[in-house]
């Protein structure tokens, strides 16, 4: 079983009893094997006491609609540059620099993964990134690299 680059979002209802989600409910997330691939089912926490905890899971609060508004640039530019080379030590830089951000929360509850899981909390998407351990002179480049592509996102808020 191997961990996908790119994981099901969050639902908009509650698997269990198929209630809207509203911004600023609390919830619970559930990853599950399922044949051969993984289903992601999204839980009220309500709903979340009589679950069986199987898989990986984690909590997380759905954002207010009044929340501020942050750079969607580097999001836009980790989107496509994930799709396509999602092993790619850019993406995972910019999965870092997103994390740290806020614009990305990490999914610790998701570590026993091969990969770094990530959730955009707007939109529920989920995101798992290759950790890259780079030489001296594959740093050097991928900086440069980086830098280039840096140069040329204008921000967008």
């Amino acid at each position: 079983m191997e961990m996908p680059t790119k994981l099901p979002s969050r639902s908009k209802k509650c698997f269990s009893t198929q209630k809207n989600f509203a911004p600023g409910d609390a919830y619970a997330s559930q990853l599950i094997w399922e044949g051969e691939q993984w289903e992601r089912r999204d839980f009220s926490m309500e709903a979340w006491k009589s679950v069986e905890e199987k898989g990986e899971h984690w909590f997380g609060t759905l954002p207010e609609k009044e929340e501020k508004k942050k750079d969607t640039s580097l999001l836009a530019l980790f989107k496509r540059r994930h799709a396509q080379d999602p092993l790619s030590p850019i993406v995972f830089l910019l999965a870092l620099y997103l994390e740290r951000e806020k614009v990305f929360l990490h999914r610790s509850a998701l570590a026993k993964a091969p990969a770094r899981c990530y959730e955009e909390p707007l939109s529920g998407d989920l995101f798992c990134v290759t950790p890259t351990v780079l030489s001296d002179k594959e740093e050097e480049m991928t900086l440069c690299e980086l830098q280039e592509v840096l140069s040329s996102v204008e921000p967008s808020v």
